[in-house]
């Protein structure tokens, strides 16, 4: 990995089942202790599927406070172009405009192929922005924390 990361033998047994799980089209959930490196397992899973060619985009959906750390990971252990989707409607336009899309010689964009390959967001922008968020045929959801889902008040 990036940087000469290595991971652990048992987060390598972890990233072995995601990638065993996704070859066979189960969703899963990786409910390790805390402090055992879920993060790190969930997003080399993600390297690994990018490494095989498939170049996302990939959705990662996380609690605010855990942003910084789930971006700081990936420019940490990957080469992947990681855009966090946060912030204003000023700053999510911009983000929409510049980051989301290539764009053809007319400035139009080419909807078939985002300019990142992983997107970090919270549970309340996917509630938001949903009308943007849904048109991008996502490969794999990463959900960080996601007991939220079924409680509002988390």
């Amino acid at each position: 990995y990036k940087g000469g990361n290595t991971l652990r033998p048992y987060q390598l047994e972890g990233l072995n089942w995601l990638l065993f799980s996704w070859h066979n089209n189960r969703n899963c959930i990786l409910a390790d202790e805390m402090g055992l490196g879920k993060t790190i397992q969930s997003l080399t899973f993600v390297n690994s599927v990018w490494e095989y060619g498939i170049r996302g985009p990939f959705l990662i959906i996380a609690p605010l406070s855990t942003i910084p750390n789930w971006q700081r990971e990936f420019e940490g252990w990957t080469e992947m172009n990681v855009v966090v989707y946060h912030g204003s409607q000023q700053s999510k336009s911009m983000i929409q405009e510049y980051e989301f899309y290539y764009k053809n010689s007319k400035g139009e964009a080419i909807k078939e192929i985002t300019k990142f390959n992983v997107l970090i967001t919270t549970f309340e922008i996917i509630v938001t922005d949903f009308q943007e968020l849904k048109s991008f045929n996502w490969r794999i959801c990463v959900i960080d924390e996601a007991h939220r889902l079924k409680n509002r008040n988390c």
